[in-house]
């Protein structure tokens, strides 16, 4: 699916003829994608505000998709129902009835922009990659909580990777 990506070894990998090490976001182009977990194979989604699983096939719905930007060594996602140039909508890191979920900002400048709206990328096995919060020091992962996204410490290692897959801006 990322064809532009080449593994070289368990802590570098070649874009274009560059070898970077794997904790950095740069080898993710800017672009719309579907997000599904490894572990349930389920595409995240937004639903009202919130970031959900959603049990349809790629394809069948926008709320799939979700607009990645790099930014250094940060990304930020946009949903795609609040995708636009000036202000926009943002996934984000937020504390909710004792948890650290993926939620959706208010539209919003990009000059407003911090640590809880941006993500680290990493790719521990070829095309899966870990989404970890920029808020927490790079220490809270995106995983399963029963079959809620929530951020955490700890789980197991499929409920913690998530596959990227490119699709066509929408229309």
């Amino acid at each position: 699916q990322n064809a532009h990506i080449r593994k070289t070894s368990s802590s570098t990998v070649d874009v274009d003829g560059t070898t970077i090490p794997t904790d950095i976001t740069g080898h993710v182009a800017d672009g719309w994608y579907y997000i599904r977990n490894v572990h349930n194979n389920q595409y995240l989604s937004v639903n009202e505000g919130n970031a959900v699983f959603s049990s349809m096939t790629a394809g069948d719905d926008s709320a799939l998709r979700f607009y990645i930007s790099t930014e250094n060594k940060s990304v930020t996602i946009k949903p795609y129902d609040g995708y636009t140039d000036e202000d926009a909508k943002y996934l984000m890191i937020a504390e909710e009835d004792g948890k650290y979920k993926l939620k959706v900002s208010e539209s919003m400048a990009e000059d407003s922009i911090n640590a809880y709206y941006k993500f680290l990328l990493r790719e521990p096995n070829i095309g899966d990659f870990n989404i970890i919060s920029a808020a927490y020091g790079g220490e809270a992962y995106l995983m399963l909580d029963g079959n809620t996204p929530i951020f955490g410490l700890t789980g197991t290692d499929n409920d913690q990777l998530w596959r990227l897959e490119p699709v066509d801006e929408p229309v």
